[in-house]
C-alpha cells in the first residue's frame, strides 16, 4: 500500500476534512552541549490526560477528543448542533411525533386497528403472524417491532402477548447473531477499523463479557444492533443467550403499554404502574448509557494505538516521525535486498 503524503494518520485517513498535523519546533536550552533526540512537544488539550497527550499524535488527540463529553462542550450549542447529525434529527423528530400522535389519538388507532385485530384472533394460527413480523424487522437496518409489541399486547394481552412477542424475539435474535457471526464477520471487522466508536463499543462488550452484555441489553440501544455488535466481537454463544433472556423485561413493559391503550376507561392505578414503568426504563437506560460511556472512554486511548499499529503493519505512514523513520529505513533494507540486524 503506498503512503499518503504528509505523514497523515488514521484518523486523517478516516476523515478526509482534518488538518494534517505538522511537528513543533524544538527549543533546546543553551546550556545543553550534547544533542538531543527530538521529541514531541506536549499539545494541551482541554480534557485530555498528559499521558494520553505524550502517546497520542495531533491528529489522533483531535479523534480522540470527538467522542470525550466535557462540560465545556455540552455547554455550547454547535456540539448539540452538527451537520453530519441531521439524519439522527429526523429519526428523533419521526420518533416524537409518533408517540406524540399515539399519546393523543390512541382510541382512534386501536378503534381503526380493531377490524384487522379482530380477524387476527379468529384465525386458527393467527398469533403467528407478528411473531413473524417480529422475527423480520430483528434484522439491521430494519426497524419497527416496538409498534408491533404493541399491536401485540393490544390484541392478545399481556400474558399470551408477552409470549408472542419473546418467540418472535429470542427465534429473531438468534438468527440474527448467527448470520452476523459466520456470514458477515469480515464485513463488521472492516468497520472496527473505520469507526473509532464502533471500534471501543466492540472491545467493551469484548472484555466485559456476560455482565457488559446484560447492561447493553437493558439500554435503549436498538437490540438487533446491539446483537450484531455482539456476534462480531466474539461474544459466546451461551453469554448472548442469557443476556437474551435477562433483557425480555424491555419487551415486557412494551406489551404492557398496548395493554394499557386497549382500554377504554383505563382506571387509575393502570396510569400509575403504566407511569412507574416507564419511568423505571428510563432511569435504567440511563444508568446503562453512563456505564456504557465510560468503559468506552477509558479503552478509547488504547483502541486508537492499535488502529495506529493497524495501519503500520500496513505499510501506511503515521504523524510519529520517530516510529515512521524506522518503518521507512526498514522498507529500504528490504528493497535493497537485506535485512536490518536485530538488537541485541
Amino acid at each position: 500500500m503506498s503512503r499518503p503524503p504528509n505523514g497523515r494518520s488514521y484518523s486523517a485517513l478516516v476523515d478526509p476534512g482534518a488538518k494534517n498535523s505538522t511537528l513543533p519546533s524544538i527549543h533546546l536550552d543553551d546550556t545543553m552541549t550534547t544533542p538531543q533526540p527530538d521529541q514531541h512537544q506536549p499539545h494541551h488539550h482541554h480534557g485530555i490526560m498528559q499521558e494520553t497527550e505524550a502517546e497520542l499524535t495531533d491528529d489522533e488527540l483531535i479523534e480522540y477528543e470527538k467522542g470525550i463529553l466535557t462540560w465545556d462542550k455540552a455547554k455550547s450549542w454547535r456540539f448539540w448542533i452538527r451537520k453530519e447529525w441531521i439524519w439522527w434529527y429526523i429519526v428523533l423528530i419521526i420518533l416524537v411525533v409518533l408517540v406524540a400522535l399515539m399519546a393523543f389519538f390512541h382510541h382512534s388507532i386501536i378503534d381503526w386497528l380493531t377490524p384487522f385485530t379482530k380477524r387476527l384472533q379468529n384465525l386458527k394460527a393467527g398469533f403467528v403472524i407478528p411473531a413473524a413480523i417480529i422475527f423480520a424487522l430483528s434484522f439491521p437496518p430494519l426497524f419497527g417491532n416496538e409498534i408491533v409489541m404493541i399491536l401485540v399486547g393490544v390484541v392478545w394481552g399481556l400474558g399470551k402477548g408477552f409470549a408472542i412477542v419473546t418467540v418472535g424475539t429470542i427465534l429473531g435474535e438468534v438468527a440474527n447473531y448467527v448470520v452476523f457471526k459466520y456470514w458477515c464477520r469480515r464485513r463488521a471487522e472492516r468497520l472496527t477499523r473505520k469507526s473509532l466508536n464502533y471500534a471501543c463499543l466492540s472491545r467493551v462488550i469484548a472484555e466485559g463479557g456476560f455482565i457488559m452484555a446484560t447492561i447493553v441489553r437493558l439500554s435503549v440501544i436498538p437490540t438487533h444492533f446491539t446483537t450484531m455488535v455482539f456476534a462480531v466481537c466474539g461474544l459466546k454463544f451461551y453469554h448472548f443467550f442469557v443476556a437474551l433472556i435477562l433483557g425480555l423485561p424491555k419487551q415486557l413493559i412494551t406489551v404492557y403499554v398496548g395493554v394499557v391503550l386497549a382500554k377504554q376507561n383505563a382506571s387509575t392505578n393502570s396510569h400509575v404502574v403504566s407511569d412507574c414503568v416507564f419511568a423505571a426504563t428510563v432511569v435504567i437506560s440511563l444508568f446503562a448509557l453512563w456505564f456504557i460511556y465510560r468503559r468506552m472512554t477509558a479503552v478509547r486511548k488504547q483502541v486508537l494505538l492499535e488502529m495506529r499499529e493497524d495501519l503500520r503493519g500496513k505499510g501506511v505512514a503515521t504523524s510519529d516521525p520517530l516510529v515512521d523513520g524506522a518503518v521507512l529505513q526498514e522498507d529500504e533494507n528490504r528493497h535493497q535486498g537485506f535485512e536490518p540486524r536485530n538488537a541485541v
